[in-house]
């Protein structure tokens, strides 16, 4: 009748042109989930990776270094 919400019945290049656009949608809506979640994997750090930067920035020093990295790597 009016196109039913599908714009399949207008017939021709046209319905064409509404798979397309819908196509492409939901193409943009899969790349933008699976971008965030691939920034958010990069983003978590591991306990390890944290102290070896607190560490390297000089936050804490060699002797509580060597002794939390055992913690995290259970040795105690």
């Amino acid at each position: 009748m009016f196109g039913c919400g599908f714009g399949y019945t207008l017939g021709g290049p046209w319905s064409f042109l509404y798979m397309g656009i819908r196509f492409l949608f939901i193409i943009g809506v899969v790349w933008f989930i699976a971008d965030m979640i691939k920034k958010n994997y990069k983003k978590s750090n591991t306990g390890i990776e944290i102290l070896n930067q607190r560490y390297a920035n000089g936050q804490i020093d060699e002797d509580e270094y060597k002794r939390k990295r055992e913690i995290l790597n259970g040795k105690r």
